[in-house]
């Protein structure tokens, strides 16, 4: 009986859009120079979720570009094809993160493919960046997705060099633990019945 009351509470709060904590990589934690593959981000943002990003080429480099995005990641250039892979321990509500180049080149399109936890494909997003855009000038795309269940991403760039696109403030929210989902929906039902109690 009191299950029944107490599921439906946690189906509704796991439908709201990005319930959970919101964590985001900024990259600012990492010295300006270059690192092998994979980098490991663990309990990002106190969200309890690992993640694991892994080069699409032989490794990253960590820039700093001296704007307000301090710090920024590159899968090193000139080529990656395969594209940056970011891994989350567990499922994730809502991706988004901002990329950009340093101009002189079309990367149309910037790309994030969002995989559940059986690789099925379950958004897909692309934007267009070209030579025009600089992000010393702070010309940031954002890919943005409100997919829930998502265990892996992709990101990819466009044009002769699809590697040589920068990579910022990823950002995503963690999807509570079912035992944290029925704790709160008991808690929910609780005080609804307290309150009905103190109207009579």
């Amino acid at each position: 009986m009191f299950l029944r009351k107490v599921l439906p509470t946690a189906f509704v709060l796991l439908a709201i859009p990005g319930f959970g904590s919101a964590a985001v990589i900024d990259f600012e934690s990492l010295a300006s120079g270059d690192y092998s593959s994979p980098l490991s981000f663990n309990n990002v943002g106190g969200s309890g979720v690992d993640v694991t990003v892994t080069a699409g080429s032989t490794g990253f480099t960590v820039y700093s570009s001296g704007t307000s995005h301090a710090h920024m990641l590159l899968d090193f250039f000139p080529t990656n094809p395969v594209g940056t892979t970011y891994t989350f321990s567990s499922a994730i509500s809502g991706f988004s993160m901002e990329a950009g180049d340093l101009g002189a080149d079309d990367d149309t399109p910037l790309t994030i493919k969002l995989y559940d936890g059986s690789d099925n494909l379950l958004d897909t997003v692309a934007v267009s960046y070209d030579a025009s855009k600089n992000i010393g000038n702070g010309d940031f795309a954002l890919l943005s997705s409100s997919a829930v269940g998502v265990r892996k991403v992709v990101f990819t760039g466009g044009g002769a060099f699809p590697g040589s696109i920068y990579m910022d403030n990823v950002t995503f929210g963690a999807v509570p633990e079912p035992a944290t989902m029925l704790g709160l929906a008991a808690g929910s039902a609780l005080l609804i019945r307290r309150r009905r109690k103190a109207s009579k």
